[in-house]
């Protein structure tokens, strides 16, 4: 029978390199993101976002509190019937 144990602090190096990887990606990216988003808004752009995630309520309405300047959803209707049940 051969032993595999010997792979282990390897597995651990690997696992552990992966979460940092992770991590270190969204961070950059939520900090690119920030940026980018306030140098927009200093030189008066508009800032639009559009993608399958804007079909949702939620995520909608985080973008405008965040200062989206607008979202271009899929169904428009559906989304302003989703706000009056809401409101």
């Amino acid at each position: 029978m051969v032993s595999f144990y010997f792979l282990f602090p390897f597995f651990l190096f690997f696992f552990f390199l992966f979460l940092f990887s992770l991590f270190f990606f969204f961070f950059v990216e939520t900090i690119f993101f920030l940026i980018n988003f306030f140098f927009k808004k200093i030189i008066g752009l508009l800032l639009y976002t559009w993608g399958s995630a804007n079909n949702v309520l939620k995520n909608k309405l985080i973008q405008l509190q965040l200062g989206v300047d607008a979202v271009i959803a899929d169904n428009i209707t559906i989304l302003k019937k989703e706000n009056e049940v809401i409101n």
